[in-house]
């Protein structure tokens, strides 16, 4: 498949290499499920470095369930044989990807459960690059059965996003422009799905209380902070059970600074010899992203 890859590299303060970066190997897992909430289109607002976007205010209402689920359990497997990475959305309907460590292309678009109808593509169209680095742009031509076109996607900013359900750090944002017009998404990073899509129908859509097998009434009280602010030293403590967890810290540029696992239930991080200010931490548990916030060392 001819690909046409542009890399322009840029970058913050803080370096280019701080910036949140898509990887393979962050894809949601299966059984990765959230609410699709369902609105009309909103401004995308700016581009750019360390973006704050807030979409708080936006009003939506729940539509149904998205799930990542193993693609060999979807009634239309057998046609799509390289497929192994698929999720379902209401209908039910079903979206198959061919994943590798280079690219995430889709060969089969809205599936319903009959096999009869949506999308199979002979010339797969690409959904992301890997590693998609901050103004990366990729472009690629595709082919399906009820269409064909060029698109391009961008990664044109990172930041904070806000939507009525929460606050999200490091999120990276992308266009893609297609045959239908331009669609701009944001994706959490680990793991990657998409927060947030203004689609090019003037749709906004929004995923919300994705639940990882944690439950969700606690997953906010998840790890306790004390103190913060503080001159540096930090005590995370777990407050419920989190196999294999550990906490990640990142600076206002996106970079990671920290990275250790939990050997008990506290865990104290010493930042005292990096800069006054702002920082962002997150907790995962087994390789999941559960909960974040923000420290400050003053």
């Amino acid at each position: 498949m001819k690909k046409i890859l542009l890399a322009i590299l840029s970058g913050c303060s803080f370096g280019v290499n701080g910036q949140p970066v898509l990887l393979q190997s962050n894809l949601a897992p299966n059984g990765f499920t959230a609410n699709i909430n369902l609105g009309v289109g909103v401004s995308p607002g700016p581009a750019g470095a360390n973006q704050t976007w807030n979409y708080s205010s936006a009003v939506v209402s729940n539509v149904g369930t998205y799930n990542v689920i193993n693609c060999s359990s979807t009634p239309c497997a057998s046609s799509f044989p390289l497929a192994n990475w698929c999720f379902s959305i209401p209908g039910p309907k079903y979206k198959y990807f061919n994943s590798s460590s280079s690219i995430l292309e889709q060969s089969g678009n809205d599936i319903p459960a009959n096999c009869n109808g949506g999308a199979t593509f002979s010339n797969p169209r690409m959904i992301m690059i890997f590693p998609f680095n901050y103004t990366n742009s990729s472009t690629d031509p595709w082919v399906s059965s009820t269409s064909s076109g060029t698109i391009t996607l961008t990664y044109d900013g990172y930041g904070i996003l806000i939507t009525p359900f929460g606050t999200y750090n490091n999120v990276v944002r992308v266009t893609n422009t297609d045959v239908s017009g331009t669609s701009t998404v944001w994706f959490n990073a680990s793991p990657i799905y998409q927060i947030m899509t203004i689609d090019a129908g003037n749709n906004t859509i929004i995923l919300s209380n994705e639940t990882l097998g944690i439950d969700e009434t606690v997953i906010s009280n998840a790890v306790a902070l004390f103190p913060n602010p503080s001159n540096g030293i930090f005590s995370f403590t777990k407050a419920i059970s989190l196999p294999n967890a550990e906490v990640e810290i990142y600076n206002l540029c996106g970079e990671r600074i920290y990275s250790n696992k939990f050997i008990s239930d506290k865990m104290t991080v010493d930042l005292s010899k990096k800069a006054k200010g702002v920082y962002f931490y997150k907790i995962l548990s087994q390789g999941i992203h559960i909960s974040n916030g923000k420290i400050s060392i003053q």
